[in-house]
């Protein structure tokens, strides 16, 4: 953790000039460090003396060797305290554990050279997470319909010297891009209905966020590729399950299903799952894991399982 302490002083100390001499917010001066490092571009209304402490500052990081994953890391943190700044709430940003669970699950379902496309980029950390442990090449897409969210999830993968495509646009909105597997997290709420959506579902006055996303996502999916989803537990609950899983059911199913512990949830009442969910018409019976907590043996025990469960899903 030595590197990623060094690279995040680094930031935090970068941010704080930023903010004392140009009143950026936390988030937005993650932009302007990433021009300075990248670049060597500095806003022209920094004085001489200001660059020159900057620079001082970057000499640590323009002149070590560290891993992406350092970088991620000591990006999670400056993340942390950006998101406060900023007063977004901290569920923004996915925990290491869910993370790390969509690494296993990843390098468990695919080998060699994959694209893949996080429908709700948010910072882009769930999506680096995954790149920066797979091992073969990723080719990165995103999309985002936050300004600053954007801004940032560009300068976080481009301080990790990671390439990335991002849409700037509507998460339900229409990409021509098709990948081989499709990520995100899917929070519950509801549509209104004065959207215009080229979605059959929505047409049939379905309003529920997940089940939208994911039928609007499935033609951005190669056949049989897969999305791997963060839902809340109600998402299997809701009284248009039925039929958001026929209209599914046209193209692809929902494969597996991992029960998150509730340690790790912020609202336990609700609950959360990673469901996992193939581009095919060879329907199976859905499979399932529940973690039963964070302690070790209890992650191992659920990380076998799981692995299990993927090898059951590629048989198809």
């Amino acid at each position: 953790m030595k590197n990623v302490d060094l690279i995040y002083d680094i930031l935090d100390k970068a941010a704080h000039i930023y903010y004392d001499n140009l009143k950026l917010d936390y988030l937005s001066a993650l932009t302007e460090i990433n021009n300075n490092l990248n670049y060597d571009e500095y806003h022209t209304i920094l004085s001489d003396e200001v660059i020159k402490n900057l620079e001082f500052i970057y000499k640590p990081f323009l002149e070590g060797s560290f891993l992406n994953e350092e970088i991620r890391l000591a990006l999670e943190l400056y993340t942390v305290k950006g998101l406060k700044h900023n007063n977004y709430p901290p569920t923004v940003m996915l925990p290491d554990f869910i993370n790390y669970l969509y690494v296993m699950i990843v390098n468990n379902l695919f080998s060699g050279n994959i694209s893949i496309m996080d429908t709700n980029l948010g910072t882009a950390n769930l999506l680096a997470a995954i790149n920066n442990n797979y091992p073969g090449n990723a080719n990165l897409i995103g999309i985002e319909e936050d300004e600053l969210l954007l801004k940032y999830a560009s300068a976080f993968m481009s301080l990790q010297q990671t390439p990335i495509k991002i849409y700037y646009q509507s998460l339900l909105g229409k990409v021509l891009d098709v990948v081989d597997l499709v990520v995100g997290e899917l929070r519950s709420f509801y549509l209104d209905d004065s959207l215009n959506l080229d979605n059959k579902l929505y047409n049939e006055n379905e309003r529920y966020f997940p089940y939208l996303v994911i039928t609007s996502r499935i033609e951005n999916i190669l056949d049989n590729g897969y999305f791997i989803y963060l839902v809340d537990n109600d998402f299997f609950k809701n009284k248009d399950f039925l039929l958001f899983n026929k209209h599914l059911n046209e193209y692809a199913y929902i494969a597996g299903i991992v029960m998150l512990p509730t340690e790790i949830v912020k609202n336990k009442e609700v609950g959360k799952s990673i469901i996992i969910g193939k581009k095919s018409k060879n329907i199976r019976e859905i499979l399932a894991v529940d973690i039963k907590g964070v302690k070790k043996e209890l992650v191992v025990e659920a990380t076998k399982k799981i692995k299990l469960m993927i090898e059951k899903i590629k048989e198809d």
